[in-house]
């Protein structure tokens, strides 16, 4: 957990890619709004928290909603169910800490029950860190790769989107010592 000011304590929120518009039009991270695992066990844990992660965690909660899109998506392209990482900014005393997820993740893990305001957000987009929460930022096909079988029986398969191993994903791996977003670089 790095320590901005005396106040403010950075960590990350792994989301997808289509809740980008969702989070920006509504001008930020609401722990009210419906979570990606309410179907889950996590789904009365999880009601009107909003959990994050410190670096070491990001990779668990990755693959977490990777495993969770292939589950529940047909065409993770078209779903936009491609796992983003966001940096925020959150006052110390709002966290609490996330004794569920620190056991899962085996890193230090919170929840805050306050919005966490848009312009406390960045979006990695597989390069760096940017202010911008436009879902346009982000190239999904750096996550994903077409998969054809040309032994399948059925003459109408075409193929399907997968998930890159681990090191070729470049979403997974955000650049976590990179300075906060600054719009006048």
């Amino acid at each position: 957990m790095m320590m901005l000011t005396q106040d403010l304590i950075e960590l990350y929120h792994v989301t997808y890619l289509n809740r980008l518009e969702s989070i920006s039009e509504s001008g930020g991270l609401d722990p009210a709004a419906t979570g990606v695992f309410k179907q889950t066990g996590y789904g009365g844990y999880s009601r009107g928290k909003l959990f994050l992660t410190e670096a070491g965690g990001i990779g668990y909660w990755y693959s977490k909603f990777e495993d969770h899109a292939e589950y529940h998506s047909e065409d993770l392209m078209d779903d936009g169910m491609i796992p983003v990482v966001l940096r925020v900014r959150v006052p110390e005393a709002s966290l609490r800490e996330d004794a569920v997820g620190a056991r899962d993740a085996m890193y230090d893990a919170y929840y805050v029950t306050e919005i966490i305001d848009d312009t406390d957000i960045e979006l990695w987009d597989g390069k760096r860190w940017s202010g911008s929460l436009d879902p346009n930022v982000i190239e999904p096909e750096q996550a994903v790769e077409w998969r054809s079988d040309s032994e399948e029986d059925d003459p109408d398969y075409e193929g399907f989107w997968q998930f890159k191993s681990y090191d070729d994903n470049p979403l997974r791996h955000p650049n976590t010592e990179q300075p906060w977003y600054d719009e006048s670089w």
